[in-house]
């Protein structure tokens, strides 16, 4: 694992703050009609480790779930 997840920059989140704000804001459309979201990869590393357990940090290609 590349990262510390304890870590962060100064004036920044730790991995694992990050997962949970990315998590807390894409509640409130969990469960509506299939939705379209557009971000970067840690958006979706942040999904995988909510919905699948999966932590890994390696790179997501574009245009791919």
């Amino acid at each position: 694992d590349q990262f510390d997840r304890a870590q962060k920059p100064v004036g920044g989140e730790s991995p694992e703050e990050f997962n949970a704000r990315t998590i807390e804001a894409l509640q409130p459309i969990a469960g509506l009609p299939p939705a379209l979201i557009v971000a970067h990869s840690g958006t979706f590393r942040a999904l995988r480790v909510y919905l699948l357990g999966v932590i890994a940090y390696d790179s997501v290609p574009n245009g791919q779930p």
